[in-house]
């Protein structure tokens, strides 16, 4: 079993000399995936949080919060802020995933299973809600994590396949997938085992670390805009840096930012998570550096070598900001 200190949950902490902090006091992306609640779960303290009702609720046969007869619209079941809701009274999901990006299987209880009917998808799914998870849920700029949950280790075991993995404004996480056709279902108290496809997992993990490796470079290189936006999917990625760069010498700026890359990449630098000493304690990961670093709720991997070959493949400029793409590989066919 493999141990990180990109996402043990302790607090740790390193000191370098000189290198200025500017480009990286602000991540604004990785914070849409981090939230108070869950903070407070994984570091054993017990978060107060309010009822959240679910948002919309088409059929209800039962008056249980965590009846598995109700049934909810996952796509009119978004909150203003894009998120889907938890039924109301649900308490917040444990992220175990905060301790150990490399934690692929582990136990948990279930806590309610909810029909939901996408239109979208146009097929009956449901949302599985358990006590603790492993799986990330999409948010921060990193898709959600994808795999399985299991009871029982008979010849018919209730499997439920998750396809999506949310988290509500009160820290719920959940998980949204579909039963084994004409299988068994899970029961509210069942112990259940979680399994991530550790192989999407890692390239995450990879994508994401390797935006925060972007900002060290773009600091070493002398570029220090503040970035806004974050997308570590992996078609597509890139960061988003508040402030218009001079383009006219585009191949030199690629240049030096690639060259900077494979020097942090080639340097094994050790990820490092740690708590700050605010009410309550804000998680900062620092990647490919000992002075920088920012605000996260995403998974990491555990030093800069595992990020591999990181390419950077285009740079513009557009309304006052500038775009950074990159990819890395070798890259995977994630589910």
């Amino acid at each position: 079993k493999r141990k990180t200190v990109a996402a043990n949950g302790t607090p740790t902490s390193r000191k370098g000399a000189g290198g200025s902090q500017t480009a990286l006091l602000f991540w604004l992306p990785c914070l849409k995936s981090f939230d108070s609640a869950s903070l407070n779960m994984v570091k054993g303290r017990t978060a107060a949080t309010k009822p959240n009702k679910p948002a919309a609720a088409v059929e209800n046969k039962s008056s249980g919060a965590h009846s598995s007869s109700s049934t909810y619209n996952i796509k009119s079941a978004k909150t203003s802020k894009g998120k889907v809701s938890a039924p109301e009274g649900t308490p917040p999901t444990v992220p175990l995933y905060f301790k150990d990006t490399y934690l692929g299987m582990a136990s948990a209880k279930v806590l309610g299973v909810v029909n939901t009917n996408d239109a979208k998808e146009g097929a009956m799914e449901s949302m599985v809600i358990t006590d603790t998870t492993i799986f990330h849920p999409q948010g921060g700029g990193q898709p959600s994590d994808v795999g399985i949950i299991k009871c029982g280790d008979g010849d018919d075991p209730a499997i439920f396949t998750v396809h999506k993995v949310y988290k509500d404004l009160t820290g719920v996480i959940l998980h949204v997938g579909s039963f084994k056709k004409g299988g068994k279902k899970f029961n509210v108290g069942d112990v259940v085992k979680q399994e991530i496809n550790m192989e999407t997992r890692k390239f995450h993990a990879r994508l994401h670390s390797a935006g925060h490796l972007l900002d060290v470079a773009m600091n070493q290189v002398g570029i220090t805009l503040k970035p806004s936006k974050g997308y570590h999917f992996p078609k597509g990625a890139y960061v988003e840096y508040i402030g218009k760069l001079d383009l006219k010498d585009r191949a030199k700026i690629i240049n030096e930012l690639q060259q900077a890359i494979d020097k942090l990449v080639e340097s094994k630098i050790q990820t490092v998570v740690s708590y700050d000493g605010s009410t309550p304690p804000i998680r900062h990961v620092k990647v490919g550096s000992d002075i920088l670093g920012c605000p996260c709720g995403g998974t990491h991997v555990a030093d800069s070598e595992e990020i591999g070959a990181m390419q950077i493949t285009k740079i513009k400029s557009n309304k006052g900001n500038t775009r950074v793409s990159y990819t890395i590989t070798p890259a995977i066919k994630c589910s």
